[in-house]
Formats: structure tokens, sequence, C-alpha cells
């Protein structure tokens, strides 16, 4: 037996992951983490502890070294492991698998390769070749297209035809402890370090005697036939009985297999998934704000007066990025156009000037106002004879434009691509337009050998070099092309589905799952096809507020503009857009936690609490970053529209961000929300940080590094002597310089020294930096559910409570809450200890309560009583009014007093109302007050 190897320097393993991430990786595996069968038919390659490679092939020592679609990078440190050939068995060990292969038994089989994992659950478990992976926790497929609720995304359930149609791909997380990636016969890359493009095999005879059910047409969208002379100089495969091109295919017999042994280790599967087929990349930082698209003929005085100034501007609600619908380019409905074949309105790439006169104008406004645009487009019907470039392409193309003749679509040519990008679409680029809307949906014929369009599609889009350059995060927007499909910088575009309770019920669930292969979607807030009530618009929206992306779209015959639904509705919706935006800085510090550990931003309970059941059954509650479980609201409510949900508390302690009230796990509960409120519960200790929002300036800030943050601490549930952190990311959000470390990042830190005393430490900024950063930052760091200080200190000087200092804290007693202000400009550079000492310990019980729903009960319910005047009066509700005043009455003086008295009051308030007479208003306040 023979020792091979050893990982133990966790700096070369950072060192190798930087060369992945930043595109430099090597298809070839270590020589010494590689073993050949003595036949030369069989290479196992270890390329990490829980990770193996298994090839066999029909010829000797003939396997793949080359990038494929799927798998980038094979050259990882290598890992401890052992291997024989005792007794006619290749044995491969590790510490935590084994693999064995029956030497000289031909291809894989299930009597002749097996691998058993250690320690799934407590129990070894062996997984065969071929085996069901009942127990995948499943992965994505390309969309959801006119989906009214689920879909199906156990993809052996699917067959043939629904693979290739939906390229569902299962997670390489599952419950068995194994998942399998099969990368066999996957089409390779030919490693041109300009633009990594398509391998092309040879046309010889072997290899174009391909049999007629596994042949991919040469040119599928050519538009004349084909002949043998312009087949063969396309170095394809000329068939003279069918008369038909395809392209030559080795006839080798290969079969290629990753196999994941990660138990129930979930995040460090994704981990290695990312180690060989690529990051989870950073998109721009705008993209995480918010997102409006409506597909409609608007032109520029509807986009930059009604929609934007009227709309957004004028309602407080931020926006970041404006998505165009295909009316933006030329349709000619009604007219004939003379092009061969007629003109199909669905592609263009030239403005449509009725609507938009003054394109550049319009962009440039844009631009000024610090908001993005993307443009949609359905590029398979290639260049038109109407389009503007039609003629420079066609003579690029050596074609006669006077035929009038398409341009035809081929991504899977470079000459095409190349001349497509460069004279097509880089006019636009240089107008100002951000990325495009690849809403590439018209057929899955492969284009090649192994390739789907859409991989394939959304591979050029987002690195085409004459679109983006070197330091550019290439970006688009678009569909799931299968696995591999993470690592580019891509807004997953989920389709086109129907407005219904159903649909939205799907997609907390639909995007958790994604993160099982590195992906991430958004959605068409409100659904595509049909016209929310405000109480279901108004659930989709706060999903979309704890989604990857924020990003509302609608058919031309609805609207999704939240100012046009009537105030009740309007104002919560507000009200998640804002506090979206706010929340800006813990998503994108969430996108790079993403990038580096390759744990998706929304990702699944069971990644952090693998072996509780619970963590499976609830499946759309999930974790948004490392902070937040979230379950969101997505069935109606009662006549109230007070919703009712069953969801699980994980172990652990947990805020509840709407209401404040502390939660002890692991416990499932049944509680009632409000529409106003979502089950999102903050981890005890942790620390959130936030922009300020100006209410005044919120269109185009997304791209902005912020020089105001705000840090919510939620102190209750935590214990003396605890600690907990938070690393803030910072970059200039738009290149690509984070990955060569052009960044800064900032270690939070909260520790809770005794009942009545604790810490918050800003450390300096870390890192290369980059040039956008601000040197100063104010900060306002709010202590959650707690008492008044006695003394608030700055690195040991003692700070007022209010004034006109800069430096100063407050007692907001909306939120039980410790608010420092630090406004006199602090240096990113220093160190920033603030000790707070309060005037008593944090876990007495009224402190835990949900004292926020209270008193935001209350209020409710005085204002419908006041509506009653003249049958009710207020003197009949005393208590019901000092609870509703309670947040506005209380001072450091008397915070106690007050917040230990509410729930007595909110008892006395009870019985006051109940004693009221019989109405609709009675009942209504009755409801509300019983849920709390």
């Amino acid at each position: 037996m023979a020792t091979i190897g050893t990982m133990t320097s966790w700096l070369l393993c950072l060192v190798v992951i930087g060369m992945v991430y930043g595109w430099d990786a090597d298809p070839v595996a270590d020589p010494s983490a590689v073993i050949i069968s003595p036949d030369g038919t069989v290479r196992i390659t270890v390329l990490t502890d829980r990770l193996l490679r298994a090839e066999w092939s029909s010829k000797k020592n003939s396997f793949v070294d080359a990038q494929t679609i799927a798998v980038l990078n094979r050259k990882l440190p290598v890992p401890d492991f052992s291997y024989s050939t005792a007794g006619g068995v290749l044995r491969v060990t590790t510490s935590y698998l084994e693999l064995n292969y029956n030497l000289n038994m031909g291809a894989f089989s299930s009597s002749n390769f097996w691998m058993t994992v250690y320690d799934v659950g407590g129990a070894n478990v062996t997984y065969h070749y071929g085996d069901e992976p009942t127990g995948n926790l499943l992965g994505t497929l390309r969309t959801l297209d006119k989906t009214d609720g689920g879909r199906e995304l156990y993809c052996p359930n699917l067959g043939e035809v629904g693979l290739h149609n939906t390229h569902c791909t299962l997670g390489v997380a599952s419950r068995d402890g194994w998942a399998i990636v099969n990368d066999t016969d996957a089409a390779q890359f030919d490693g041109d370090s300009e633009w990594n493009w398509l391998a092309r095999t040879p046309a010889t005879i072997t290899n174009c005697n391909v049999d007629i059910a596994k042949r991919v047409t040469c040119n599928p969208s050519d538009l004349g036939s084909h002949n043998e002379t312009s087949c063969t100089d396309a170095g394809c495969c000329w068939h003279a009985l069918e008369k038909t091109c395809s392209y030559p295919i080795d006839p080798t017999e290969r079969l290629d297999i990753y196999l994941f042994g990660h138990a129930h280790s979930y995040k460090q599967a994704i981990y290695d998934l990312t180690l060989i087929s690529g990051p989870i990349p950073m998109i721009p930082r705008y993209t995480y704000g918010v997102q409006y698209s409506r597909w409609f003929a608007y032109n520029e005085i509807d986009e930059r007066m009604t929609i934007i100034k009227q709309g957004y501007q004028e309602h407080s609600i931020p926006l970041d990025v404006l998505v165009l619908d295909m009316d933006w380019h030329v349709l000619y409905h009604h007219h004939r156009t003379y092009c061969n074949p007629v003109f199909d309105p669905w592609t263009a790439f030239t403005w449509n000037t009725n609507l938009w006169n003054d394109p550049d104008r319009f962009i440039s406004w844009a631009s000024d106002n610090g908001l993005h645009l993307t443009l949609n487009n359905h590029p398979d019907r290639g260049v038109q004879c109407v389009e503007q470039k039609y003629v420079e392409m066609c003579d690029a193309m050596g074609l006669d434009p006077s035929t009038n003749d398409t341009v035809r679509y081929a991504p899977e040519e470079k000459v095409f691509s190349t001349n497509f990008f460069g004279i097509v679409l880089d006019p636009i680029r240089q107008q100002g337009i951000s990325y495009w809307w690849v809403d590439y949906q018209q057929g899955e014929a492969l284009v090649y050998p192994g390739v789907n369009p859409t991989i394939w599609v959304n591979y050029i889009f987002s690195t085409s070099p004459q679109w983006w350059s070197a330091t550019d995060r290439g970006l688009l927007m678009a569909r799931w092309g299968g696995i591999g499909n993470h690592r580019y910088r891509q807004i997953g575009f989920s389709g086109d589905v129907d407005t219904t309770w159903d649909s939205l019920a799907f997609q907390p669930y639909f995007t958790t799952s994604a993160a099982n292969v590195g992906f991430s979607w958004s959605h068409d807030l409100g659904g595509f096809s049909g016209q929310p009530d405000g109480e279901l618009y108004t659930r989709w929206v706060q999903w979309g507020l704890f989604s990857p992306v924020m990003r509302t779209h609608c058919d031309k015959h609805y609207y999704r503009e939240i100012w046009l639904y009537s105030y009740d509705y309007f104002k919560i919706m507000r009200e998640a857009m804002q506090l979206r935006s706010m929340l800006l800085p813990y998503i994108y510090s969430s996108a790079w936690k993403a990038y580096s550990t390759s744990v998706a931003i929304e990702h699944p309970v069971y990644y952090e609490w693998p072996e509780y059941a619970e963590a499976y059954t609830f499946q759309n509650e999930y974790l948004f970053g490392d902070n937040f479980i979230v379950n969101p609201i997505t069935s109606a409510g009662d006549a109230n529209q007070i919703a009712t949900d069953e969801f699980w508390i994980p172990p652990g302690n947990w805020v509840e961000w709407y209401t404040g009230k502390l939660f002890v796990g692991p416990q499932t509960i049944i509680r009632q929300f409000l529409l106003s409120e979502v089950p999102v519960y903050a981890r005890s200790g942790s620390i959130i940080p936030m922009k300020v929002l100006d209410k005044s300036d919120v269109i185009g800030r997304a791209p902005d590094t912020a020089s105001q943050l705000r840090f919510l601490v939620f102190v209750a549930g935590t214990s003396p002597g605890e600690q907990t952190s938070f690393t803030l990311y910072d970059d200039d959000g738009l290149t690509s310089g984070y990955e060569s470390g052009s960044y800064y990042t900032t270690l939070l830190n909260f520790q809770l020294s005794s009942w009545t005393t604790f810490s918050f430490t800003i450390n300096p900024a870390s890192g290369q930096g980059f040039s956008e950063m601000p040197t100063t930052r104010t900060y306002e760091i709010t202590f959650m559910s707690i008492l008044p200080a006695s003394q608030v200190t700055v690195n040991g000087v003692a700070i007022p409570e209010g004034g006109t200092s800069t430096n100063q804290w407050n007692y907001d007693g909306t939120i039980r809450a410790v608010v420092v202000t630090l406004d006199s400009g602090i240096s990113i550079k220093q160190t920033t200890v603030i000790t707070v000492t309060l005037s008593g310990p944090t876990n007495q019980a009224f402190l835990l309560n949900d004292y926020q729903r209270k008193v935001h009960i209350a209020q409710m319910a005085k204002q419908s009583l006041d509506s009653m005047w003249g049958t009710y009066y207020p003197d009949d509700y005393p208590s019901l009014l000092q609870v509703a005043g309670t947040g506005n009455n209380i001072d450091s003086s008397n915070a106690a007093s007050l917040l230990s008295a509410i729930e007595e009051l909110y008892s006395d308030a009870i019985v006051e109302v109940n004693a009221l007479s019989a109405s609709d208003a009675r009942s209504y306040c009755l409801d509300l007050l019983m849920i709390a």
C-alpha cells in the first residue's frame, strides 16, 4: 500500500483557490493525485478528501485533461489518501470515504464500482454505480415559464425529453451522503487565452461515423440547405444518404463522473464544487438594489416622468436598475420589411426611434442619476435586414446584403460571435447600457455536441471580450443552462409565471434549492401574467425584500407600480423597498462571503442543522446571509389579512425582526402575522450593517460606497462572556478588482461583559483598498432590546445623552434601543470602541417580549375605535391608549417602569375592548389584540 500526497497547508489551499477565483484555473490534476489502473482503462483523481473523479475509457490511457463546460480546474492541493490494488480491487481511501473498483471488469457498473462514505448521520453509507439519488436535496432547472405553482425538481422523474429541455440539475448536497456529477461526453474548451472556445473534434472518417440518433446538426439554424462542400468546409461531416450535415464526435466510449462523498457537510460539498467548476462571482453592487421592469411600449417621457420622477422619486421609493423590455427596439408590426425570411419582431438590436427619439439623451440622464439600464433581447433570429448594422455585419461575414437574407444567429461560431458583439452590440454598450437581459427561450436544440444554447449564450454574453474589458464584471440576466452556469456573472431570470399564490409559494423553495448548485434566482415580483390584489402583491414584494435580487415585472396588460395601490398596501411595500436599500451593506457583504465560501446569499437551513428533520420539513424557510432566518408568507391571510404560519426556530436564540420577541430553539411554532410583518429572525448577538437612507435622494444610490452607516445589534438572548462579530465588506462595486484584492474588510465585534455592560468595536479597515472608499465615516449604532444607558464611552471618553454634540447617545422607546450616534467623521483606519453601561440587566422578561408588536397593534386598534366616535369614546379604552403611546412616552427616567408594565396594560386593554358594545370595529380590534 502506498500513501500519496498530503494537504496540510491551509495557505497553499488559499493560493489555489485564488487562482480559480481569478479564472487562472488548471484542468490538469497534480500527478501525485492520480491513480491509473494497470490496464490503463480507469483513472481515479483525488481532488479533495471528499471529492473524487473516476474515468473509464474504452481506449487505453485515453482520458480527458481539458476544461469542460462544467469543470475548469483540477489542479488542487493533494489530500492525504492511500490506495492499493490487492485482491484485484482498486481501492482508494481518504479520511472520509473509500472507493472500490473491480479491476479488469470494464465500464463502471453497480457490481464493480462502489463508494462508501463514512459517518452519514452516524452510519456508513455505500453508493453503487447507477444508484438512484433519492436523498438528493435537488438543484434547479432552466425556467419557471408558464408555471402556476411548483415544478418537478427531481430530475430522474422528468425523462429524457424533460431533462433535455429543462437542463434540470441535481445539487451536490444530499441526505444520502453522496452526490454524482456526470461529465461524460461533456464539450471541451480549446484553451484560447483571448476567448476560451469550444474545442472542435476533427472530421475524420472515424469521427464522422456517428449513429443517426446521436448526431448534432452542424449549423442547426441555417436557413438554406446544406451541400457537401459547405458542410465539409465548415469542418463537419456530410451524410450523403440523408443529405445532412453534423458535427464530428469522437467514438471512444467513456465514463467521467465526479463523486461527492461529503456526508451531511453540505457547505463543504458546494465549496468543493466551486473549486473545480469556478466560484460564485460577485455581480455589481447596484444589482442588489431595487429594480423596475414592465413589458410596455414606454417612451422617454413615460420612463423619466411617469415612472421615475412622479413615481419612485416623489414617493421616496428607491430605484437602482431600470429594465427595458423588448419595445425598446424596432418591431415593425403591420409593416413589410422585405427581410428574408419575414422579419421577426422578437429579435432586434436597433432602437425604436418612434419611442426613443434620442436614446443617448435618456441614457445620459439615467447615468447622471445613478441608474443602470438593461435591455431585453431574444437573439435567436439573428441579424435581420432592418438593423442599422446589417450591411456591416454582412460584409464581416462574407454575405451579400442585397439579398436581405438574415445573418444566421450562430453563437457556437467564434467568427459570428466576435462580429456580433463587436459590430451589432458594442455600439449599444458605448451608449451606456450596463448589461443585457438575454430572454432566450426559443428552443433547446444542441448548438454543439454536449452544449445546449442556454449555457453557451450565457457564457458568451458574460465573457465577450468585445463587450467586456478585463476589469469589468461581465453581467447578464438569463435562465439556467446547467451545471457550471453558476460561475457566470448572472442575474437568474426565472421566467414568466402566472400571478397566483401558488406561484409565489414555490419561489422561495426554488431559489433556496438552487444554492445546491451555486446559483441564485431573481423573479418577476407580482408574477408575469395577471394583476395581483393588494395582499398578494404585498406579500410578493416582502419576499423580494429578502431574496437575492428585488425586481418587479409583468406583462403589458398589468402593472406593478406600488403607488397605484391603496395607501395601506403602498406604505408596506414602500417600507420593504426602503429597507432593501438600507440593507445593502449586509447583502453585499453576504455576496462577498458567497464568493469566498461558495454559500449563496439565500441558502437552505439544513446547511447549518443537517441532523434536524425540521430543517428539511419547512421547505420555504431559509437563511438570508448568516444572520437571518426567513420564512416568507406565501398564502392568503384571514378577513383581516392576518396570516397564520407554522415554521421552525433552529437551535439557539433568535429575535423576531418586526416585534423584538426572543425565541429559543429548537422548536416548531404556529404564529400569526400582520400584513406589515414577515417571519424574519435575527441571531442573538448578530450585527446587521445598514445604509442611512436619505428619503429625499433615493434614485441610483445602490452603487455608492456608504459613508454613513448604521449597525443594528441584537443584544437580546446573549449571555455574559459571549462575543459575536460581522465582517463588513467594501469594494468599488463595479470592477473585477476584488479578484486581486482591491477591497476593504472591517471587522465589527460585540461582547457582553455582564448583564449590564457590553462593548462594540469597529476595527480598522483592512486590505489593499480602492480609490472610491471614503476615508472617514459616520456611524449610528442601535443596540436593540435593552434599557437606557447610565454611561456610554467612545474610546474611553464619555459622551452625553442627547444635546448638540456630534457624538451622543439617545434612547428610542419605540424599539427599546440605545442609539449611539458618531457624527464626528471617524477615520476608517482607527479602532473605535464603544462601551455601554446599562441602567438595568439585559435578561429581564419585559425586554424579551413582542413589545413592538403590542405597541403597533394598540395604535391600529386605537385608530379603528376612534373612527367609531359617538359609539365609543377614548375614555372607554384608557389602557389601550397607554400602550399605543408607550414608545413616545418613554425616556431614560421611566423606561423600566413603563416597559415592565406593558404586559399588564395590554391585558387590561383587551378587557376594555371586549367590554365595548358589539360592532365590526370591536371584532376587528379583538382579532388584532389577540395575536400579540
